[in-house]
């Protein structure tokens, strides 16, 4: 198969999930061969970042590309690039240069969607040289004893993946998804949204994160009550002088697919491995999957398939 981009720019505008800033970023067709990067149009030089593992600097709550250079007293970063890198796996992208006026992905409402239909409307075009394909050659094994976290990549004839989470709780519990090169992504993995505990809320804000969540961006799942000072504060940020219920899911509209957040880990995970530069022809297989762990898969498959790749950071 052959390389791909898209026919022409597409613009998007939004407010960052974690940084709650308003962003304007423009995705514009890049050459074959150029595969996919960051530029940051709000500093001086406007530095570039390339989509790719080794320069992800923090995976707590989303993937963060960096690097150490400082431009005027800012680190030259960009944050939440998961659903995006996800969208371009899912339409078939693999050459984009993607421009922000600020240091994060506009989380829009959530998930893949409104990135991936947006490609479909603009139209995708092919380009000359082939496709680069990783197939492993022995099994890539990631896991962590403590979490329970468990990743494997097998050689396969083509891509799949068997995803599973399992949380101690109530509402969400144990969930399972799969899906292979066939899925209709925007019908099938691209709609399910990031979800986030209402317990877990209120620290993450005060840690500087999800200073943008909104009931129209997350699924919020109440999985055990919380203050009653809490909860004020919590009806204040959502806009919601109501009651929030004290197990279930709060967002009005309800759920998308009864397993929405196993099918959004899948997102998250396919996303993380479009770092390894490539596209992965492979069988996955992922316990408990988060950041962490997708991007440690991501910089292993690099290291085993791509080791003549200039990388270096500059």
């Amino acid at each position: 198969m052959k390389q791909q981009t898209i026919r022409k720019k597409i613009t998007f505008e939004g407010t960052g999930l974690h940084t709650g800033r308003q962003v304007k970023m423009v995705v514009e067709p890049a050459p074959e061969g150029a595969g996919i990067c960051f530029k940051r149009t709000d500093i001086p030089g406007q530095p570039v970042l390339p989509a790719l593992a080794s320069y992800v600097v923090n995976t707590d709550r989303s993937t963060v590309l960096g690097h150490g250079h400082e431009h005027e007293h800012e680190h030259v970063q960009v944050s939440t690039v998961e659903h995006l890198m996800a969208a371009f796996y899912g339409m078939g992208i693999d050459n984009v240069c993607i421009s922000l006026n600020g240091p994060e992905v506009p989380v829009l409402d959530g998930s893949a969607l409104p990135f991936a239909q947006a490609i479909h409307h603009v139209g995708i075009v092919e380009q000359q040289e082939e496709i680069d394909y990783f197939r492993p050659k022995t099994p890539i094994i990631y896991e962590e004893k403590n979490s329970g976290t468990f990743i494997k990549v097998e050689p396969a004839e083509d891509f799949s993946l068997s995803l599973c989470i399992d949380f101690s709780s109530d509402v969400v519990g144990r969930q399972e998804y799969t899906c292979s090169a066939e899925t209709d992504f925007i019908k099938e993995l691209a709609p399910a949204r990031t979800f986030v505990f209402l317990d877990q809320i209120l620290p993450l804000f005060k840690k500087g994160l999800v200073q943008g969540g909104h009931l129209d961006n997350a699924l919020v799942i109440a999985e055990k009550k919380v203050s009653e000072e809490d909860m004020e504060w919590l009806r204040t940020m959502y806009k919601q002088p109501g009651i929030i219920p004290d197990v279930g899911y709060i967002n009005k509209e309800g759920l998308r697919f009864p397993n929405e957040c196993a099918r959004h880990k899948a997102v998250d995970l396919i996303g993380d491995l479009m770092l390894a530069g490539k596209r992965i022809c492979a069988s996955v297989c992922a316990y408990k999957p988060g950041h962490k762990a997708n991007v440690a898969v991501a910089r292993m498959i690099k290291n085993q398939c791509l080791p003549n790749r200039n990388e270096t950071k500059t």
